[in-house]
């Protein structure tokens, strides 16, 4: 079995310890827990995805302490270069992955195959101290079986990870404050970047970073919706359409009629006794009585809160005795705001692009 250890001086020797003997070791950040590994052994990469049962083609990210260190296992072009510095010393430590030329010293596992690696620097004490004290890169995906919510506390983890005995848990009173996983940019040659994955840093805020200092660029987003049976190696983690998924049957609230949505599901009376409703802003609180459970990210309707919450509150809503199904009201839907953006990425994700319809009373 796993093992969960607080957080203090003995553990932090400990798991840099059990990370240079090629174990694992899960460790909060800011955005999720992470499932760490020795970035540059074959054996401790393997591990990773054996333990989540994760498909090699999709790549891990390594997490580093410093700049300097994420130079020396990059080979990155002067243009990457120069992008890469300027975003990471505005941005990092922080929620934002730049993916740039390999280097020849990680495992070639942790690109899922392809020439670049994505690199960052998480901002959560207990990672920053644990990288440091190891004196390794850290390949870290999310600490939770593939394709399952997230995790954002030492439980989760071992709801999903306790029966590996090689790996070490460890708990924090430092939550991980945002809730949802890093925004990741792709830095091209040829003076492009790419958002391959929305997050807390938005597009905007790294389109003006990088023109304070009079770099010419393009930047624009390819967020993919893969199929889960693809075989093809991929940029970036969290691209699949079924991502982030709670156990049982979940869906996107749709309030139009006239909409006709590819899966889409109407919900009579008695679904919705059976139905985990998770709102916003209190939109539905007047109809909570027709479901069998409800939740709202944020009752006074911030964007940040809702984002801490949600993997949390999906994960908690699997679990409530009678529940077969999950509704998620779509609030940011179109929102245009960026960590909307996200949320909503997380969602459609979490229920693979499936609607629910219900009508208000």
């Amino acid at each position: 079995m796993a093992k969960i250890m607080a957080w203090n001086d003995q553990t932090k020797s400990f798991c840099a310890t059990e990370l240079r003997q090629n174990r694992l070791v899960s460790f909060p950040t800011e955005t999720v827990y992470g499932l760490g590994a020795n970035a540059l052994s074959d054996e401790a990469v393997l591990k990773v995805f054996r333990a989540k049962g994760r498909p090699q083609t999709d790549p891990l990210i390594v997490h580093v302490h410093s700049i300097e260190v994420a130079f020396l296992h990059t080979a990155m072009t002067p243009f990457q270069s120069k992008c890469f510095s300027t975003l990471m010393e505005k941005f990092s430590p922080g929620p934002l992955t730049l993916i740039v030329n390999v280097g020849p010293n990680l495992s070639p596992h942790v690109t899922g195959g392809s020439s670049t690696v994505g690199i960052r620097i998480p901002d959560h004490p207990v990672a920053l101290e644990l990288i440091k004290e190891c004196r390794l890169p850290v390949a870290a995906p999310s600490a939770n079986t593939f394709g399952h919510v997230s995790p954002t506390s030492a439980q989760h983890v071992m709801d999903d990870l306790g029966k590996n005995n090689e790996l070490t848990i460890i708990e924090s009173d430092h939550p991980c404050q945002i809730g949802i996983e890093s925004t990741v940019v792709k830095i091209e040659d040829e003076d492009k970047l790419v958002v391959l994955r929305p997050g807390a840093i938005s597009l905007l805020q790294i389109k003006d970073c990088l023109l304070e200092e009079g770099i010419e660029f393009e930047i624009s987003n390819r967020v993919s919706y893969i199929k889960n049976n693809n075989k093809k190696n991929m940029d970036s983690p969290g691209q699949l359409i079924t991502h982030y998924a709670p156990r049982i049957n979940t869906y996107l609230l749709s309030e139009n009629r006239d909409e006709l949505k590819e899966h889409s599901l109407s919900f009579d009376n008695d679904m919705l006794l059976k139905t985990i409703f998770i709102d916003f802003n209190g939109e539905y609180l007047k109809q909570k009585n027709r479901f069998l459970k409800y939740f709202d990210l944020s009752s006074k309707g911030d964007l940040d809160e809702a984002s801490s919450n949600l993997f949390s509150v999906l994960r908690e809503s699997e679990n409530i005795d009678g529940g077969e199904y999950i509704i998620l009201n779509a609030f940011c839907s179109g929102e245009g705001n960026d960590l909307a953006n996200a949320i909503f990425d997380r969602m459609y994700r979490a229920t693979s692009g499936k609607y629910a319809k219900i009508w208000r009373k």
